[in-house]
C-alpha cells in the first residue's frame, strides 16, 4: 500500500520531537525535491510515482491511491497503519505537522503510538538510529557555510600584461613595448551534480574533520605538450626580413596518488596554486594586478592583471578540516589511530586509500565518532574473474598483507563504521578493475557501496606575445615586430577505487555538517538506506548497496528541528 511504504519517509522526517508532533518545511515546488523522492520510493516500490503538477505542487501515485501535495494551500492526508491513524496537515506556508489522529493526551502516550507506528515500518529508519525511548531520529540541522559556492566543471583564468623596455647597452639604444594575453583552463570532473547542489545549498562539509591517510611520496608522471607559433619580422628602412617561428617540447609533471585523493575528498586549493604559479598575492576573489620594474643599462616595467571566475578549493568536502597522514610513518597501525581519533568528541572521518599499513589487533569496541571510508582495492581481472573484498585472497588464489587489513577491519567491533567502496564508470557500470562486494555480502555490518572512480583534468594555457623592439646606434636603426602563440595542454586521465573511496569520504562529511548530532553508524546507515541500487535488485554481491547517493541523505525528506 502506497501511504505504508510513504510513512517510512515521513518518519525519518517528522518525527522530531517528544511533543504531539513534528515539524518541518519543505519547498515542494523545488524540482530536487520531487526527483529524491522519486528516487528513493521507487528504490522501495517500483509501482511509486511522483509527478509534479506544474503548479508547485506534487502527485504520489500507487495504484488507485494518490495524495496530493500543494503549497500555498492548506491541505491534509489520513494514513492507516495496522488499524491506527495518523494525520498529515500541511499548512499554506509549508509547515506540516504529523500526529496520530486519537490525539493521544501526554507525551508518553505520543511516544506509545509513535513507537507503534515504526514498528510496523521497513527497516530504513530503525537501521538509522531511532532512539528506543523516545522515537526519535535526532536529524537536527546543523549550520550552513553562508559563503560556500558552487564549483564550475570548467574553471578559467584570464590575465593580461604589458611590459616596457628602454635603455643604451654597448652603444645600442633599444625601445618598444611587448603585450601578453594568457587564458588558462582547466576542465575536471572533481565534483558531481550532487556535490554542486550541496555547495549551493551551503553544505560543504564545514567544521567536519577529515583525514587521508596516503602518501604524496612519488606519484604518476604525466606530459605537458608545448608549441610556439609565430612570426618575427625586421627592417632597417629599405629591407623587410620575416622569421617564422615553430617549434614543440614535452615536459613531465609528477603527481601523487596522495594529491589526487586528498583533492577529490576534501578539495585542490585553485588560490594557492594561481598565486604560487605567478609569484602574486590574490584577492578573496582571485583577482590580482602586479607592477614590476628593474633598472640598469635596460629599464623593464611590467604591469599584469590576472583573474579567475572560480576561487577557492576544486573538489567534495571543501570547507571540512583536513589534515593529511604520509604512509606507515605518520599513521602507524589503525586500533591506536582509530582510539586517538575517537577521544575527539567529534565525528572523523578517515579515508584510506593507501595499499600498506599494519594490522594489529582492532578492538576498540566503543567507537562512536569515527567513520572508515576505504577503497575496495583494484585487484579484479577481466580475464581471471572479480576480486572480493576481505575474503582472505587474491584473484589469482594468493594472500598479502592487504587482505589482512581488510579481514582485520570487517571481523573488528567498529565495522559498523566502515563503508567499502568500489568503482564504477560514467555509465554507473562496475569498472572491471574494481574489488567488489562478493556473494557472502549482506550489509548487515560493514556498507559496500560505490561511486565514480575516474578522475579526469585537462589545463590548457594559451599566451599571446605580440610587441615591437627598436635598435639603433649612431649609424643604424632596426625595428622589428613580435607576434607569438605559446600553448601547454595537460590531459590526466587515471582511475581507481582510490578515487572513488574519497569522493564518498567527501560525501560523508557534507552530510554530517547538516546533521551533526548522528553518530558515526548513523552515518553509515544514512548512507547504506538512500543508496541508489544498481545491478540486481536489492542487496547484491557486485554493487553491495548501490551508489551513494548524496541528494537522498541530505533529504530524507525536509528539515528537522
Amino acid at each position: 500500500m502506497l501511504f505504508k511504504r510513504l510513512g517510512i519517509f515521513l518518519l525519518i522526517s517528522t518525527l522530531a520531537a517528544c511533543g504531539g508532533s513534528g515539524s518541518g518545511s519543505i519547498d515542494y515546488s523545488s524540482p530536487t525535491v520531487v526527483q529524491d523522492l522519486q528516487t528513493q520510493l521507487a528504490a522501495i516500490d517500483p509501482n511509486v510515482t511522483v509527478v509534479s503538477n506544474g503548479d508547485g505542487s506534487m502527485n504520489l501515485t500507487s495504484g488507485s491511491d494518490t495524495i496530493v501535495i500543494k503549497p500555498g494551500t492548506a491541505s491534509s492526508a489520513v494514513i492507516t497503519l495496522s488499524g491506527t491513524m495518523y494525520n498529515v496537515q500541511i499548512s499554506a506556508t509549508g509547515e506540516y505537522t504529523y500526529s496520530p489522529a486519537n490525539n493521544p493526551s501526554s507525551t508518553a502516550a505520543y511516544i506509545t503510538s509513535a513507537s507503534s507506528m515504526m514498528s510496523h515500518l521497513d527497516d530504513v529508519s530503525t537501521k538509522l538510529g531511532v532512539n528506543a525511548s523516545t522515537g526519535v531520529v535526532d536529524l537536527t540541522t546543523g549550520t550552513k557555510n553562508a559563503s560556500a559556492k558552487t564549483i564550475p566543471d570548467t574553471v578559467t583564468l584570464s590575465g593580461t600584461g604589458t611590459s616596457s623596455v628602454s635603455g643604451n647597452l654597448d652603444g645600442v639604444t633599444t625601445t618598444g613595448t611587448l603585450r601578453s594575453t594568457q587564458t588558462m583552463t582547466l576542465s575536471h570532473n572533481l565534483t558531481d551534480a550532487s556535490v554542486k547542489a550541496a555547495h549551493t545549498a551551503g553544505w560543504d562539509g564545514t567544521g567536519v574533520n577529515v583525514t587521508i591517510l596516503d602518501s604524496k611520496i612519488g606519484g604518476s608522471y604525466f606530459t605537458i605538450n608545448q608549441t610556439i607559433a609565430g612570426t618575427v619580422t625586421a627592417t632597417d628602412g629599405t629591407t623587410t626580413e620575416s622569421q617564422a617561428i615553430s617549434e614543440s617540447a614535452t615536459s613531465q609533471i609528477q603527481i601523487s596518488h596522495g594529491t589526487f585523493v586528498e583533492g577529490v575528498a576534501t578539495g585542490l586549493n585553485w588560490q594557492a596554486a594561481l598565486e604560487g604559479a605567478y609569484s602574486v598575492e590574490m584577492d578573496s576573489q582571485c583577482s590580482a594586478s602586479n607592477l614590476t620594474s628593474s633598472s640598469g643599462s635596460l629599464s623593464f616595467t611590467t604591469s599584469t592583471n590576472i583573474s579567475s571566475n572560480y576561487c577557492g578549493k576544486i573538489g567534495t568536502a571543501t570547507g571540512s578540516n583536513t589534515s593529511f597522514l604520509q604512509g606507515t610513518s605518520d599513521f602507524g597501525n589503525w586500533a591506536d589511530l582509530i582510539k586517538e581519533k575517537n577521544q575527539t568528541g567529534k565525528i572523523e572521518i578517515l579515508n584510506f586509500s593507501f595499499g600498506s599499513g599494519t594490522s594489529d589487533e582492532l578492538n576498540l569496541a566503543d567507537n562512536k565518532n569515527v567513520l572508515i571510508v576505504i577503497a575496495a582495492g583494484n585487484d579484479s581481472e577481466p580475464n581471471n574473474g572479480y576480486d572480493i573484498f576481505a575474503d582472505g585472497k587474491n584473484v589469482d588464489g594468493s594472500s598479502d598483507n592487504i587482505e589482512t587489513i581488510e579481514i582485520d577491519l570487517v571481523d573488528s567491533p567498529f565495522a559498523n563504521n566502515m563503508l567499502v567502496v568500489g568503482a564504477i564508470n560514467a555509465t554507473d557500470t562496475i569498472e572491471n578493475y574494481s574489488t567488489i562486494a562478493g556473494p557472502a555480502y549482506d550489509g548487515s555490518s560493514w556498507v559496500f557501496l560505490v561511486d565514480d572512480g575516474n578522475i579526469d583534468i585537462t589545463a590548457t594555457t594559451v599566451t599571446r606575445i605580440d610587441g615591437n623592439l627598436t635598435f639603433s646606434n649612431s649609424s643604424t636603426s632596426v625595428s622589428g615586430t613580435y607576434d607569438a602563440t605559446y600553448t601547454e595542454s595537460l590531459n590526466i586521465s587515471t582511475d581507481g577505487t582510490s578515487y572513488s573511496a574519497p569522493r564518498v569520504t567527501g560525501k560523508m562529511a557534507i552530510t554530517s555538517q547538516k546533521f551533526p548530532n548522528l553518530n558515526a553508524e548513523q552515518l553509515v546507515n544514512l548512507a547504506k538506506h538512500t543508496a541508489i541500487d544498481l545491478g540486481d535488485t536489492g542487496v547484491d554481491q557486485i554493487y553491495g548497496h548501490g551508489k551513494i547517493n548524496l541528494t537522498g541523505m541530505l533529504s530524507p525528506i525536509g528539515l528537522l528541528n
